[in-house]
């Protein structure tokens, strides 16, 4: 499995709004900025999060995005699958008749597990505990 761009950037996304929760809305120009991402793809990514109901977005003068639901409900599962969709550790695995052997391999029970156990530690992640352990490594100065 390889991450896709999208899925990097909407990671960096998810975490910097983390960090920010509760306060209020970040401008997606200053997280473009901070995190390197180019503005145009990440309102992209804005988007398709919005409507997974991971992030929600509002134009305007106080505008900016932020986190629709708390950072100890946001796992990285849920920004990768839902920017990268169906996770899957093999195209085998995701594509109907990918593989003539689907259903008699011998690596497909091998493979299969192995998507398992990066799902479920994916899961088991969420953007509090990354926040919180970031902040304990690189306390955040205040200006």
């Amino acid at each position: 499995m390889r991450l896709s761009h999208k899925a990097d950037y909407g990671l960096r996304l998810v975490l910097e709004l983390a960090r920010a929760y509760p306060e209020g809305r970040v401008p997606t120009y200053e997280i473009a900025k901070r995190q390197n991402i180019p503005e145009p793809f990440l309102a992209k990514i804005v988007a398709e999060l919005s409507q997974q109901g991971i992030v929600d977005s509002k134009r305007g003068m106080h505008g900016g995005v932020r986190l629709a639901r708390p950072p100890e409900e946001v796992t990285l599962y849920d920004v990768v699958n839902a920017l990268d969709g169906p996770f899957s550790f093999a195209p085998c695995l995701r594509e109907e008749g990918f593989c003539a052997l689907r259903g008699h391999c011998a690596m497909q029970e091998a493979l299969e597990g192995a998507q398992k156990v990066l799902a479920d530690y994916l899961n088991s992640i969420t953007f509090a505990e990354i926040v919180k352990k970031h902040t304990l490594l690189y306390p955040v100065q205040v200006r």
